[in-house]
This record gives structure tokens, sequence and C-alpha cells, in this order.
């Protein structure tokens, strides 16, 4: 089950985020942020969750995360669309794109100028 809301009571779960992509090699300056309630475990990476994208990251649990009523636990993942693109214009961006550098354990990750955008801020790093 996949759905949006009620962050705060999960993020205090949080322990780690795990990226299986490079955030500052991503072809796009966002990630879309899903909360899904799948995994029945705190740390192993998320199953096949039939995005129409791929998976970028991932946050694992602490070990007194609690499950839910299904006994599965409830996590974040990143992910990109096949059809997503390196600019928006503004307010045509994707409803749940946030900025990987706002992304932290526990933290509310959040849109920015920047990856609505489409530029990059570290040093060296290309400007679209």
């Amino acid at each position: 089950m996949t759905y949006r809301g009620a962050w705060d009571d999960h993020l205090k779960h949080e322990d780690a985020v795990i990226w299986l992509e490079d955030p500052t090699a991503l072809p796009v300056v966002f990630v879309r942020q899903i909360i899904v309630t799948w995994s029945t475990h705190r740390t192993r990476p998320v199953g096949d969750l039939h995005l129409p994208g791929r998976i970028v990251g991932y946050s694992t649990l602490r070990s007194d995360a609690p499950r839910n009523e299904s006994q599965l636990f409830t996590r974040r993942v990143w992910w990109i669309a096949d059809h997503d693109r390196a600019v928006y214009s503004t307010g045509t961006e994707p409803f749940e794109a946030v900025d990987p550098e706002t992304i932290a354990p526990g933290v509310p990750a959040r849109g920015t100028e920047r990856s609505w955008k489409g530029r990059r801020t570290a040093e060296g790093s290309r400007q679209r």
C-alpha cells in the first residue's frame, strides 16, 4: 500500500537514508518522495513497488519502529519516474518532488527552488 500523509509519525522512527544511486549524479535535481507500507524488514531494501520509474533511495528504521496491524513497516522511498525531465515550468513540477539535499533521517524533506527550477548548487555540478 502506498500513500501520502502522517509524515511525523513515521519520521521519528527513521535511522538512516540509503541511496541506491548518487543523488548528485541523477538526471534530474529532484526525487519523488512517497511513504510506503510494504516491507516486513526495517533495514533491507524495499521490494518492487511497481512504480513507473526506478527507486533511487529509501529510509531504514530503528529497532523500536512499530509494525502496523498487518505486521508491515512504513518507510519513505525516493524514486524518479521514467518521464521525469530536468526542468519543469513553475507550478508544473511533480507534487511529490523534493530536493535530495533536504533529505535526512527523521527530517521532513521539502521542495526547493533548486529542485523545481533544475539548478544544482554543489560546486562543480552542472547548471540547467
